[in-house]
């Protein structure tokens, strides 16, 4: 009989935590599905892409022997941020294929951190220009378009 009481009553305090966890955790998801809208409304999951024009530089011209063949991430200067005002940002580079022999491609850019409030995705446009670089830059490039 004590462990039938013992069961019951621990049955009763593992249901109520449950209980309580379960509110907390849908509070805690509730508070994230707002917090992931920026101020003006605008969903920050929903990141800017666009198709970017790509040139590495060779060692010569001040770039690197070696070019990236897959995904990568660099930091990335806009032209129009050049005294990075809006920080320094990392942008994820998606190539459509590898650079050919000129060391061309074209791929799908998008702010590494795209989702942070403080995130210049604004600079992500049609005619923008910029480079990558890590210690120097290793590549110039232009955005021709959106994705949708």
């Amino acid at each position: 009989m004590d462990m039938d009481y013992f069961m019951l009553i621990f049955g009763c305090i593992f249901a109520a935590f449950a209980t309580v966890g379960l509110g907390f955790l849908i509070f805690i998801i509730r508070r994230e599905s707002k917090a992931d809208k920026h101020s003006d409304g605008v969903d920050k999951d929903l990141k800017t892409v666009g198709t970017a024009k790509l040139f590495f530089l060779t060692k010569e011209e001040g770039g690197q022997s070696i070019i990236p063949v897959r995904t990568f991430s660099s930091h990335i200067i806009f032209e129009e941020d050049r005294e990075l005002i809006h920080g320094l940002w990392s942008a994820v580079i998606e190539f459509h294929k590898s650079p050919n022999t000129q060391r061309e491609t074209t791929a799908d850019l998008y702010l590494l951190f795209h989702d942070k409030e403080e995130a210049p995705n604004h600079l992500i446009k049609p005619g923008m220009k910029f480079e990558l670089t890590t210690n120097k830059v290793i590549a110039k490039g232009i955005i021709e378009n959106l994705k949708s």
